[in-house]
């Protein structure tokens, strides 16, 4: 599984990706997960320190609008908090982090299960996208064995046939 971490295999596809930055979750950014509220509150956000709001306020100049994943997961399922999971201010990141399920098991699955990986912030550069264009590739052995939509509900009609 470790493998599979955002850290991993980044490095060897980024000309292929969309533009990311990560940093390792930090003590007082475990220690504001680990509290019971979603609503995002000024001493909430004092509580994360100044080199994780410094990454962000660099990541939000660079990029202007982020998106926000951790190792394996997005926020998708928290998709109602923020339209279109388009990040811009801190506030934001830090309800889609608290806020989706998805998210969250990432973390806890890391700590529960004593990974010897760091649970990661992911922060890329949004983009809008369609979903409907949205594909899997699945290999075994390195050969392409399938392509699956990703999106099962979404009808596109195209000009192209594959």
């Amino acid at each position: 599984m470790e493998q599979f971490s955002y850290d991993k295999w980044y490095p060897l596809f980024k000309s292929y990706c969309f533009k990311s930055k990560f940093i390792p979750f930090t003590k007082e950014l475990i220690e504001f997960l680990n509290q019971d509220s979603i609503i995002i509150s000024e001493e909430e956000i004092d509580i994360i320190d100044s080199n994780t709001k410094q990454f962000f306020n660099i990541c939000f100049i660079e990029y202007e609008y982020l998106f926000l994943k951790l190792n394996w997961s997005s926020g998708s399922d928290s998709y109602f908090l923020v339209e279109d999971l388009k990040l811009s201010k801190l506030e934001e990141l830090l309800l889609i982090l608290k806020g989706s399920s998805k998210l969250i098991k990432d973390y806890t699955n890391i700590i529960q299960n004593k990974l010897e990986i760091a649970p990661l912030l992911v922060v890329k550069k949004w983009y809008s996208l369609d979903v409907s264009k949205e594909f899997r590739c699945y290999f075994i052995n390195n050969e392409l064995k399938a392509i699956v939509n990703e999106i099962i509900n979404t009808h596109t009609i195209t000009k192209k046939s594959f």
